[in-house]
């Protein structure tokens, strides 16, 4: 007769050390949220104290003990874990779009400050975005060409503003 193996039904050992040192990152990851965004997430009054503890903790000791208790606390409502994450990974996928749309501007300024690309630069940019005044980014770009700076500058106000 052939021995069955027995299926544990506890994890193991370095299983829930890789699912602690997670909360953790995820301790962290809070940590570092802007406080608008802190407000808009459903955390008990105990975990919004310690969170609140530990922004105020400078020394690197003293917060990596104030983090590894708050992933504690975090571990103990199991049922929050889930949300956190979606939101932190929701938020991820903002800050790239922001990133994203941000570099595209830079480089619609720099094809208007360009005299060679400046023609297709703002087709292209009348084709993307219909909201952005055309004859404004056109005197703007004639003026940074000249080696306007406050111009420069404005070209990407503009940008940013007709992009919403």
């Amino acid at each position: 007769m052939a021995e069955k193996k027995e299926h544990y039904s506890t994890p193991s050992r370095s299983a829930r050390k890789r699912e602690a040192q997670a909360v953790e990152v995820l301790a962290r990851q809070l940590a570092e949220l802007p406080e608008t965004q802190l407000s808009t997430l459903p955390l008990s009054p105990e975990i919004r104290l310690e969170l609140q503890q530990l922004r105020g903790i400078r020394a690197l000791p003293a917060r990596d003990r104030q983090i590894r208790h708050l992933a504690a606390m975090l571990r103990q409502e199991e049922e929050l874990l889930p949300q956190l994450n979606d939101f932190l990974a929701g938020n991820a996928e903002v800050q790239l779009a922001q990133r994203q749309q941000f570099h595209q501007l830079e480089q619609w300024r720099d094809g208007l400050c360009d005299a060679q690309q400046c023609a297709a630069t703002l087709v292209q940019i009348n084709q993307q975005l219909p909201a952005a005044d055309a004859s404004s980014l056109q005197r703007l770009a004639r003026a940074a060409q000249t080696g306007d700076r406050r111009a420069y500058r404005e070209i990407f106000r503009v940008l940013r503003q007709a992009a919403g």
